[in-house]
């Protein structure tokens, strides 16, 4: 799965996914320490590995998207930069749901 962004940061607050090899697990990222400015989420978590985006504890962040795309506690993941990111596994998965928001600085030519 592939996500360009634009001047938008896209977050993922819990996804629902099945590897090959196992059962149904959701992700909330609420295991996941953030050093307050958003931390880069390790390859293999979840399973997983995760190329070019961070978690974000939302807590201290009211109010902004990031707030908006929380569904348990205060962290949630999101797209870092401009740069496109991927979400992988050698075993492979099917992605069964996402709930997505975006969030971020709105440009000029955004309405």
């Amino acid at each position: 799965m592939m996500i360009h962004r634009t001047a938008l940061a896209t977050l993922f607050a819990a996804m629902s996914f099945a590897a090959s090899t196992a059962s149904a697990r959701l992700i909330t990222f609420d295991d996941l320490a953030d050093n307050g400015g958003g931390t880069a989420i390790s390859n293999s978590y979840s399973g997983l590995d995760w190329d070019n985006f961070n978690v974000l504890n939302t807590a201290s962040l009211i109010p902004s998207g990031f707030v908006n795309g929380t569904v348990s506690t205060s962290n949630v993941a999101y797209k870092d930069q401009a740069n496109p990111a991927t979400i992988t596994s050698p075993a492979g998965f099917n992605l069964i749901d996402a709930q997505l928001v975006k969030a971020g600085r709105q440009t000029p030519d955004q309405h």
